[in-house]
């Protein structure tokens, strides 16, 4: 409503004799410029995408991991140990886990690990060992309905509310052009009919 008020202090200014009238356009495109609703629904309908994006995140692939380092010295009680003071181990693992979650509420995991080992026991035929492992690991509810949408509902839920934010901005735009129209040829009927 402010925004009408606004046009008609314009368009009232414009006929005055110095006062440059504005055309349908210029009107058009300062109402929608200036009204309130049609910010406020065109803002909605971002919000809404965006909601949309995060329902859609939880099906992306999803990347986790953990790095630790350890370090461990056991004193020595005997020659059998192969050191004479202490016998010093290093750890270092990377665990990366790779994971997807579908439709169906199924999640695949792919866990790998990876360790480093130093030791400075001279039984220890390597000082530096390597360790690599790959799993696979897949979880699927078995309790809950076992149907595609079940577990997408949400994605759904988005993309109708998306839908649902275009109508309504469609609709203030379109019903705050009418008003301007309706009030634009009002007043160049009332200026035709003053001679003005």
């Amino acid at each position: 409503m402010l925004s009408l008020f606004v046009f008609m202090r314009i368009l009232s200014a414009a006929t005055f004799a110095e006062a440059v009238p504005l055309n349908l356009r210029e009107a058009l495109i300062e109402t929608l410029k200036n009204n309130f609703d049609v910010r406020i629904n065109s803002t909605n309908v971002d919000d809404k995408r965006a909601a949309y994006t995060k329902a859609l995140g939880n099906f992306d692939f999803q990347l986790a991991g953990s790095l630790s380092k350890d370090h461990t010295e056991t004193p020595s009680a005997s020659s059998l140990d192969g050191v004479a003071t202490a016998v010093v181990t290093d750890n270092v693992s990377v665990k990366p886990t790779l994971t997807k979650k579908t439709g169906y509420g199924t999640e695949i995991a792919l866990p790998y690990s990876y360790v480093i080992t130093e030791s400075n026991s001279s039984f220890a035929t390597i000082p530096e060992s390597h360790n690599t492992s790959l799993g696979l690991k897949i979880t699927q509810p078995i309790l809950r309905a076992f149907h595609h949408g079940y577990f997408t509902k949400d994605l759904e839920k988005a993309e109708f509310e998306i839908e649902s934010a275009k109508q309504k901005y469609g609709q203030q735009l379109f019903d705050t052009c009418e008003k301007t129209l309706d009030l634009y040829l009002e007043t160049l009927r009332d200026r035709e009919s003053l001679k003005v």
